[in-house]
């Protein structure tokens, strides 16, 4: 009728950590939107002095400018402090676009021609995020 199998124990062991790999590898794959403060491991790093005429230069051709001047200034420089974001990168892009994704919020991508390092300005929450596509 049916046979009987003798399975050594180490099997199992090996496939529990075979599995405890996979989900291991999968959730490193799968990362949340995070802000740009949790890129930052700790307050080690160097921070970029921000000649501030030439973060406004650099911002100006951004949509509703008049009205979000001081957030956008405060989070443009943070970004530059923090190295995510450089003059070129607002430059390159026209400073910060108003998104049609989301309500009251607008964007820019950091890294020059890297569509894959998005940062969008949440303006009721006063903060940004990174969205890393790739």
């Amino acid at each position: 009728m049916g046979h009987k199998q003798n399975v050594s124990p180490w099997s199992y062991i090996v496939l529990t950590l075979i599995i405890g790999m996979l989900s291991v590898a999968l959730l490193n794959t799968c990362q949340p939107t995070r802000k740009a403060s949790d890129y930052v491991p700790d307050e080690s790093w160097k921070q970029v002095e921000v000649d501030e005429d030439r973060l406004l230069a650099s911002i100006a051709a951004s949509e509703d400018l008049a009205q979000n001047r001081d957030l956008f200034m405060r989070l443009s420089k943070e970004l530059v402090q923090k190295q995510i974001c450089h003059f070129a990168d607002f430059e390159h892009w026209g400073g910060w676009v108003r998104s049609t994704e989301y309500d009251n919020a607008y964007f820019t991508h950091c890294g020059r021609d890297h569509l894959d390092n998005k940062v969008v300005l949440l303006v009721q929450a006063e903060e940004y995020r990174l969205l890393r596509t790739r």
